[in-house]
């Protein structure tokens, strides 16, 4: 009986291969927003213009939350994508270019949360190239036994 150990690690290295071909994650656009809005965060800036980082192809961004689901997405948002599985505390950027490509980033709450504009009636989720602005927001939070300095972002109304 011969042992074949050497198409294990090449069929491990074909899943893996598969399995990050259909997921829209992009690590190097995570990578410069997660950059961008630390940035924004250090300098204490108003905003920050989403162009920056996204160039000029773009035509809509989006926010997933942590406990959102694909319909709700979809209703929010008029895009159907198949959602990330992030944590709660994670948001995903998902960028919807002109070509009709689609690329996702997860950044991490503690970084910048996201607050949703209550005026914009469910379309605060989203923004579009024809207003790449974010407004950024740093509150206090103080609660029984603990405070501290939260720093959001929200879209602006369009």
């Amino acid at each position: 009986m011969t042992k074949n150990c050497g198409t294990a690690p090449v069929i491990l290295l074909l899943y893996l291969t598969l399995l990050t071909a259909c997921t829209a994650r992009d690590l190097d656009l995570e990578n410069a927003l997660t950059a961008k809005l630390q940035q924004v965060k250090n300098s204490n800036a108003p905003s920050m213009d989403l162009n920056e980082v996204l160039g000029k192809d773009w035509r809509k961004v989006c926010v997933q939350g942590s406990y959102t689901t694909d319909d709700t997405f979809k209703e929010y948002t008029g895009e159907k994508v198949r959602l990330l599985d992030i944590s709660e505390n994670e948001i995903a950027f998902w960028v919807f270019y002109k070509d009709g490509s689609t690329r996702a980033a997860i950044i991490n709450r503690s970084l910048m949360d996201f607050l949703v504009n209550r005026k914009a009636s469910g379309r605060g989720l989203c923004t579009s190239g024809q207003n790449p602005h974010i407004s950024v927001a740093t509150y206090n939070i103080s609660g029984h036994i603990y405070s501290y300095v939260q720093t959001s972002f929200y879209f602006r109304d369009q």
